[in-house]
């Protein structure tokens, strides 16, 4: 996965981090994406296995 918290890429990792900071804060997916200039699929994509993993615990 490109944008992950164990992603090999620094800046990616550094961007994962503000998504889910921002999806925290209920920052719009929209603005994320602007923003962070990161596709809206990549935001869905990370705020639902955050959510799969919160159900896993």
């Amino acid at each position: 996965m490109t944008y992950s918290a164990d992603s090999t890429d620094k800046q990616k990792c550094v961007t994962y981090e503000k998504i889910v900071e921002m999806l925290e804060k209920d920052v719009p997916i929209t603005q994320i994406s602007k923003e962070l200039d990161v596709d809206r699929n990549t935001i869905y994509r990370i705020r639902d296995e955050r959510l799969i993993d919160k159900e896993c615990i």
